[in-house]
């Protein structure tokens, strides 16, 4: 089973074997109550390899313009963007090493990114 974290300032991704970060809250903390702010953003994904290909997504809850995300894939992976209505969006991508991406758009935008 997939951990969730989330953070009101940055997004974390954690796998079945991990725990979440300090100072950052589960899922599991955020709806049962025991943290009253919403995340802005929630990260899920499957980066362990077990014959199938690594993937990560992110969900950014709260507009932003740019944001960086770490997906631990240990890859350079292509990012389908959509907005939380599911139309795909574009914006710049900089693949800033095979773990971590920035993301950045003319506008300040909600989103939802896979990186397969």
């Amino acid at each position: 089973m997939t951990d969730y974290c989330v953070s009101s300032s940055r997004a974390v991704f954690v796998d079945s074997n991990s725990s979440c970060q300090s100072g950052v809250a589960s899922a599991r903390q955020i709806f049962t109550g025991k943290k009253t702010s919403p995340p802005s953003s929630i990260c899920t994904g499957n980066n362990t390899a077990s014959g199938n290909d690594k993937n990560f997504v992110h969900e950014q809850l709260t507009p932003v313009t740019s944001v960086t995300i770490s997906h631990n894939l240990e890859k350079y992976p292509t990012p389908m963007i959509l907005d939380l209505l599911g139309s795909e969006i574009w914006g710049g991508v900089i693949q800033l090493d095979i773990n971590t991406v920035a993301l950045e758009f003319s506008e300040a935008v909600a989103f939802r990114v896979t990186f397969n």
